[in-house]
């Protein structure tokens, strides 16, 4: 019997993947475990391995393709079994036909046609949280609406407002298949006109002004020629990304508090794991650091679940800010709060190997339950980190830099310092909390005496 190859979901955010490379062909042999192909999905370059053996058929996505997660993209047929003609599609969406005949023998195709036909065709309906869209009283977009990176540039061609269509997607976001469900039950009979078809808008005559003091659109040069610029497009992993920084910035209240802690004592353990063989990065001691001080402040370790509730975790597990070829990635350290600092080196330092190699599992990139970023490294002194959602809290540390300090005897000592700040979801903890948990993190950076390696 034949098994369907899926999307799937590498993610609990992830709604539809990037279909990077196909390791097999179509009427290869393949075994239980091999490699299929590989997805980039919103962290990283995933790879998607056969669940069973057989004889790979009818491939219907292919490198470069954006697919949504649960859409089948090819078949595993058992041995001797005859590929099907035309392979049943579990509610596939079938491919649109041409654009009706008005009068006008160029009329625009729908905005149906224009989407790969193996993205599913989930009927239009209206999920409870949504308001319905309909003609005459759609309702207008209210600030950042969640959506697929794919249905945002599709919604933008075709001239569609995403804060009308009822999303389908994880947590309400709207993906590719809302669209065309949208323009079907907006308007059956009529077509969706993409932007590159709408006629331009006639130009506004210039007001009496000299030529030279007509402004220029905003953040282009006066002297912009089509040579003096590029447009570059995000990887998925950016694109998503700077979709949910955004999507944080316009829903979450934060605030960020700072403080400044001696490192006398961190970076002796730095120098003695050194000499002992076991090195400890930085960042490892301050994630485990954290951990220990997340202990009595167990509302940032957490995530906010909605309606006023807010789920506190026992493991601390600290996602780590890491500079991948992609863009950023948050690989995690598991139970930071149990291990000793030689242990989170030695796993760190692997993510971090991963990374770079554009293999990190799904499992390296989920699970985190507050997150730690480091750019002291690059010698940034001090910096606001952005709430990575649905967490409460994220917490930035920045260079250490020697500074003057006067002695009980008078005397002046440098001394290490650097600066530590958390920005907490205001929803979930106030700043008094806040405060308080940091001055605890302060406190044991500058006096780590319970640290073993």
């Amino acid at each position: 019997m034949a098994v369907s190859v899926l999307m799937p979901q590498l993610g609990l955010t992830m709604t539809e993947g990037l279909l990077t490379e196909w390791s097999k062909q179509e009427g290869d042999t393949v075994r239980k475990g091999d490699l299929l192909f590989s997805v980039e999905n919103d962290k990283a370059v995933l790879p998607v391995e056969a669940q069973a053996d057989g004889v790979l058929a009818n491939i219907s996505a292919r490198a470069g393709d954006v697919v949504p997660v649960g859409t089948r993209v090819a078949l595993i047929l058992a041995a001797g079994e005859a590929a099907p003609t035309a392979a049943p599609t579990d509610g596939a969406r079938p491919a649109a036909g041409p654009a009706a005949q008005t009068g006008n023998p160029t009329a625009a195709p729908t905005l149906a046609a224009t989407l790969p036909a193996a993205a599913p065709a989930a009927p239009y309906t209206e999920p409870p949280s949504r308001a319905t869209a309909s003609a005459g009283t759609a309702r207008a977009s209210e600030g950042f609406v969640l959506a697929s990176p794919r249905a945002r540039r599709l919604a933008e061609a075709a001239g569609l407002d995403l804060g009308r269509i009822p999303g389908t997607g994880p947590g309400g976001a709207v993906v590719e298949r809302d669209l065309p469900a949208y323009s079907r039950a907006a308007d059956p009979g009529a077509g969706v006109v993409s932007a590159a078809s709408r006629p331009a808008a006639a130009p506004e005559p210039a007001a009496d002004l000299p030529s030279a003091a007509v402004p220029q659109p905003a953040g282009t040069p006066a002297s912009a020629s089509p040579g003096d610029s590029e447009l570059v497009t995000l990887s998925r992993v950016g694109q998503v990304g700077a979709e949910r920084m955004a999507k944080s910035w316009a829903e979450i209240p934060q605030f960020t508090l700072y403080a400044e802690a001696c490192a006398s004592e961190l970076l002796r353990i730095h120098a003695r794991g050194k000499e002992a063989g076991t090195p400890a990065s930085v960042t490892v001691l301050l994630a485990g650091l954290l951990a220990r001080a997340l202990r009595d402040f167990p509302r940032l370790n957490a995530t906010w679940e909605g309606n006023g509730r807010v789920r506190t975790y026992r493991s601390v597990n600290v996602g780590v800010a890491v500079d991948g070829p992609d863009g950023l990635v948050v690989p995690v350290l598991r139970d930071c709060g149990t291990r000793g600092f030689s242990e989170l080196a030695r796993e760190l330092a692997g993510l971090a190997e991963r990374a770079k190699a554009r293999t990190l599992s799904s499992e390296d990139l989920s699970g985190g339950t507050v997150t730690l970023s480091n750019l002291g490294m690059f010698g940034i002194k001090r910096f606001r980190a952005i709430v990575n959602p649905p967490q409460t809290a994220i917490l930035a540390a920045g260079a250490v830099e020697r500074k003057p300090v006067e002695t009980e005897d008078g005397d002046i000592r440098f001394l290490p310092y650097l600066e530590i700040s958390v920005t907490a979801d205001h929803r979930a903890v106030d700043g008094a909390y806040a405060a308080r948990f940091l001055a605890r993190y302060k406190e044991l950076i500058e006096d780590p005496q319970f640290a073993l390696f």
